[in-house]
């Protein structure tokens, strides 16, 4: 990312990633994420949500991770595609209906 993009570029290059970053996961551990929302509704995205919270607000405090392959831009992007998949599964039960 270049300091002299406009936000709309910024925001397409991260939704970009964000679905690369799916695609890749989602073929590593398949459709996790909505058998488990099949199984326990939205709870399970909250936990999920949750535990990445939680590892931000443990940089905020600590400044660092001890994780260091894992930068806090990757937690956040981690949130967004979780946000995205929890509206996923929303609309295809909706759908069910």
């Amino acid at each position: 990312m270049g300091t002299n993009e406009t936000k709309e570029e910024l925001f397409e290059e991260l939704t970009t990633q964000m679905l690369d970053t799916f695609k890749m996961k989602n073929a590593d551990y398949g459709n996790s994420t909505t058998e488990t929302y099949n199984e326990f509704g939205l709870t399970s995205y909250a936990v999920r949500l949750s535990d990445k919270l939680n590892r931000i607000k443990s940089f905020c405090k600590k400044g660092s991770f001890k994780v260091r392959d894992e930068r806090c831009v990757d937690t956040l992007l981690d949130m967004a595609n979780y946000c995205l998949l929890a509206i996923i599964d929303i609309k295809h039960n909706q759908n069910k209906l």
